[in-house]
Order: structure tokens, then sequence, then C-alpha cells
């Protein structure tokens, strides 16, 4: 029976992974002094409040699955919905429904099927627990389609029926602040499913096991529904698994778990990746002014961390804001949420000389933000290094035996720098990245005979190059025949063999 149900297993999976609820990743605001009335300076978030017709919107895939007895591969949904129907006491009621496509494996009895998802859709409620934002149930779950074998009809499979979740302790318990760690409890699914081609019920337990959690700092998380602020959760549940959740969104929106184990009559793993689509979900909150104050350095050298400070932002409904700032090299940076008014520092370097304009703006938990500021511009310099020495290594070699040369140079600015060698062969390699003033070298094997001259140049690790060196010169020599060498012996021998000598002469 537990063989005919091994499908199932993809539809747990796929909701826990991807269903946004589930993860209960939520967070509280801490107030560390009393008396400073809503000017909170803690870094986390509020349980969001949802409403009836909120909906959020997701495109997620899974791969995975059971040796022996299941794997899936591709499945995908680009339409997953959760709608909130109603708000109970101490629980929201929620729809969900998707279309999923896919290939899957499943082995029952002793015949395994192979095929593609067709015509296949989910859907049903889920009970979340307000103050936890964890689901207890799922209800009128309802997972139906076909499995398209290759050169055989489609094969149709159904399954209804409700789903309990157990967590044992609470999976997350308000408040939770940025930087804290927790543990989280073994997580067990029990099914109670009817299956179309069975005629009893089937229960059946899929298990996640306990893991430990950490709450990182904010970052800037850019997804089809938008930008927002979001706070990374991070397990050590398998390879790698963060949870970003942003209160602007009152949701989750992105999900990234790679081999993360699981249990079902045996252990698996499966990979998933979620991000939000969109939502309605919204919360009213006026802009915050822009920034009006720029400081910190006006030149630096490429490489070297300057300290920016800015300012001068002020948020109407007295909310926390943090700062965006864009660095004029395509990359942007965030601070930490302040109180209104309060002025941030955050360093940044360049990699590569010019001038940069920084803009700033400012932006409230609620996802509110200001325009840009006045760009700040920032000259960032880099000295070429010193041209090398020719560069040295053996005068004359074999062909096809590789040789090592070397070379050393200094970097004004201190970099470190790699050797470019021209080998005179139309080929060029670069040696490893050594500190200013130290020896590089490369290996280099040449395949014709011939005469060839090497140069070399000194690059720094932010691009910067110096001259060519002068040539090197390098004899690969060409093998000398047997009449060469006899010729040779002769020459060397000119009494020995005069009649032999008369003839060479006459006829070469």
């Amino acid at each position: 029976m537990k063989e005919k149900l091994l499908i199932l297993g993809i539809v747990g999976l796929f909701l826990l992974s991807s269903v946004p609820s589930l993860s209960g990743l939520s967070f509280t605001l801490v107030d560390d002094d009393p008396t400073t009335s809503n000017f909170f300076v803690e870094d986390d978030a509020v349980a969001p409040e949802w409403e009836v017709g909120h909906t959020w919107t997701y495109e997620a895939t899974l791969n995975g699955g059971f040796p022996g007895y299941w794997t899936f591969s591709n499945i995908r949904t680009t339409d997953l919905v959760i709608t909130v129907e109603e708000v109970q006491s101490d629980s929201y009621l929620l729809s969900f429904s998707a279309s999923i496509s896919g290939s899957v494996v499943l082995k029952v009895s002793i015949i395994t099927i192979s095929g593609t998802l067709q015509d296949t859709g989910v859907e049903g409620d889920l009970l979340v627990n307000k103050s936890k934002l964890t689901y207890d149930a799922m209800e009128d779950f309802v997972f139906d389609g076909f499995i398209k074998p290759n050169l055989l009809p489609k094969i149709p499979f159904s399954f209804d029926g409700d789903v309990l979740m157990y967590y044992g302790t609470p999976l997350l318990n308000f408040p939770i602040n940025n930087y804290e760690s927790w543990n989280i409890d073994e997580i067990a699914m029990s099914t109670d499913i009817n299956v179309n081609l069975l005629p009893d019920p089937v229960q059946e337990e899929i298990y996640i096991q306990a893991h430990y959690a950490e709450c990182l700092e904010w970052d800037i998380v850019n997804v089809d529904a938008g930008e927002y602020d979001a706070l990374p959760i991070s397990t050590d549940l398998g390879d790698e698994h963060i949870t970003w959740y942003s209160v602007a969104a009152g949701n989750i929106i992105k999900v990234r778990g790679r081999d993360l184990p699981v249990y079902y009559g045996s252990f698996g793993e499966y990979n998933v990746d979620m991000e939000l689509k969109s939502t309605n979900f919204h919360i009213d909150s006026n802009p915050p002014s822009v920034p009006t104050t720029i400081s910190g350095p006006t030149e630096l050298v490429a490489g070297v961390s300057g300290e920016y400070i800015a300012g001068g932002s002020v948020d109407p409904d007295g909310d926390l804001t943090r700062y965006i700032y864009d660095w004029g090299d395509g990359t942007q940076s965030g601070s930490d949420f302040v109180v209104p008014g309060q002025d941030v520092a955050l360093e940044h370097y360049w990699t590569e000389k010019g001038q940069f304009e920084i803009k700033v703006k400012a932006r409230d938990k609620y996802g509110a933000e200001s325009g840009w500021s006045d760009p700040f511009t920032v000259n960032i310099l880099n000295d070429p290094p010193l041209i090398p020495d020719p560069p040295s290594g053996p005068p004359e070699g074999k062909i096809k035996q590789a040789y090592s040369y070397s070379a050393s140079s200094s970097d004004p600015d201190g970099h470190r720098i790699r050797f470019k060698f021209d080998w005179g062969d139309g080929t060029t390699s670069y040696s490893g990245y050594v500190n200013s003033g130290e020896t590089g070298s490369a290996y280099h094997s040449w395949n014709r005979k011939g005469d060839y001259q090497i140069r070399v140049k000194a690059v720094d690790e932010y691009g910067e190059e110096s001259g060519w060196s002068d040539p090197t010169p390098v004899y690969m020599p060409r093998k000398i025949s047997l009449y060469q060498l006899f010729s040779q012996f002769l020459e060397n021998h000119p009494n020995l063999f005069p009649i032999l000598r008369q003839i060479l002469d006459r006829f070469f």
C-alpha cells in the first residue's frame, strides 16, 4: 500500500517547501528601552496581520526523492496561489491551488513507472496558527492528474483527504529577534488520504528532522514581486537552507534549499527553490524623506574601504527606516533599521579605478521609500605595477617538455599581482597571485622547434597592468640529421677518409 502512495510524497514535500506559511518564519519588534515609545532599534519584525482576500503567488521547483522508492525532477509550479479565506480567533483559514508539471519515477511493487505529469493540479485549505504562523492542518486536500510514460497511455491518479502537522514544541515562538538562534523540533506530517484505486484510506507519516536556525542580518532581495528588505533565516538542515522573510510582503518571499533530508519509509533528499511572484498584501505607510547628507572620503585607492555616513531622512509616521546605498558600481548595500533621523555609516570599496557616484535612499519596514539623494562623487585611484625584469628560466630546451619561468614586480598601492607571460608562440598564460615584491612563475612547453622571445607583464588584482618587459630568448633546437653529424665529424678530422670526402663534396 505504501508503494502505491509514493507520489503522495511529492505533494507533501512540495507543500512543505513551497507554501510560505509552513516555514513560520516571522519576526517581532523588541523595545530595548521601554521609555522610547515606538522608537525601537532592534532589527526584527512583527508577525503580520493578514486579512480576508490577502493573496500571495509563488513560483517553485522541487527535485529529489527516495532511492528505491521514487524520485522526481523539475517538479514545478508557476501559479501556487495562497489566499486568506477566513480570519478566526486564533487561526487563519487559507486556500491554496497550483498546477504542477515535471517528471517522476515511481516504483510500485516490482514495476517501475517513469513519465511526465500532465493535467496535474493540487488544491485545498490550510489552517494556520496566528501566533506562530505555522500551519496545523491541510484540509479538503485534492491532488490529481495523469502520469504519461513513454509510448504508453496516460495513467490517472487521484488523492484526497486531510493532513495534520505535529511540531512537539512550537516551531517558532514570538518574539524572535535578529541575530538570534533557536532549535526547531522534529516536524511530522500525518496523512489520512483516500486513493481512487484503494479500498481503504491510507495513513502515513513524513518527517523533517530537528534542526538549528539562525536569523542573519537584513538583506536586499529582488524577486518578481519587487525589491524587498528581508531577513534571511539559515538552518543546518541539509547542505544549504535559507528562507527570506519580508515585513513589507507579510510573508516568505524566497526559499533556497539543497540536499534537504526527509524521512518517508527511508531517508531521502530534495532541493527546492521558491520566489514570490506577486502579492496584494500592503501596509499603508508614508514614505520617509530623501536623505540630505552624505559624507566620507572623496578619493580612495581601489580595494581600500571608505566609510560613508548618510542622514537627514525623517519618517512622518515615526517608523524605523534603513538607508539603501547605491555605490555607482552596480552594487547596493543596506544599513540596519534605525530610529528616524539617526545617521548611519556603511563601508565600501571599489575594484576598479574611475569616478563613481554614491546615492542613498531611505526605506521603512513596510516598503515605503524616499527618492534618491543628490549624488556624492568618489574618485578611485589605482597605479599600475612596475614593469618586471625579463623573465628568468632555461635558455633552451626540448619541444613538448614544460619549463618554468618566473618574474617579479612591485605594486605602488601594495596590491597583489600576477604575471602574464607571452611565450612568443602566439599563446599567453598567467601565474597565480603573489604579494607585491614577490616572484610568480608559470610553466610552458613549445610544440615547434625554433627561437622564441618570452616577455612578461604584471597585473594587479584589480586589473591594472604594467607594460611588457624586455624579452628573454629561448631556443628549442632542431634535431641534427645523420648526414649533419657525419659532416661535422669529417670537419673535425680533415685527414681521415680522403676518398669519401671527395665523393661527398661532389654529390652533396
